[in-house]
């Protein structure tokens, strides 16, 4: 039986261009060689949007 898990992984980004790198990683908008490129489908957002960089300005304002 497959076991379901998460990861969370809390970084100081200190530029709004590392959070728009980071997100376009964790969407998969840039080659990302460690991941199931056929599993991205069964992703879930729990928060927020497609735009990282709008979520973390809506946040700080």
């Amino acid at each position: 039986m497959a076991m379901a898990y998460a990861i969370l992984r809390v970084a100081k980004m200190k530029t709004m261009g590392n959070v728009g790198g980071h997100g376009s990683h964790v969407e998969r908008q840039r080659e990302t060689l460690n991941a199931d490129s056929e599993k991205l489908k069964l992703n879930q957002r729990l928060d927020g949007t497609d735009d990282p960089m709008t979520d973390v300005q809506v946040r700080i304002d």
